[in-house]
């Protein structure tokens, strides 16, 4: 994951100052009282690709599976 690209979605998700729910349902109604355009932009910019995704997930298996390994020693 590129780093920068990570903290430019830290802080563009900072500057919205909304809990994540509340901006996941504001843009699943389409509302736009509550993110404005720009807003919207930005989050479609940042959207994870779904190679970024897909490599997510690998890194929490295997993490997953860091950590049941160790409860079972």
């Amino acid at each position: 994951v590129d780093l920068k690209r990570a903290n430019n979605t830290l802080i563009m998700l900072t500057k919205v100052k909304m809990p994540l729910p509340d901006m996941m349902a504001a843009v699943l109604a389409l509302d736009d009282s509550v993110l404005d355009v720009d807003q919207v932009e930005n989050l479609v910019k940042f959207c994870p690709t779904k190679e970024e995704m897909d490599l997510l997930k690998v890194k929490l298996m295997n993490l997953c599976r860091i950590l049941t390994s160790s409860f079972d020693n």
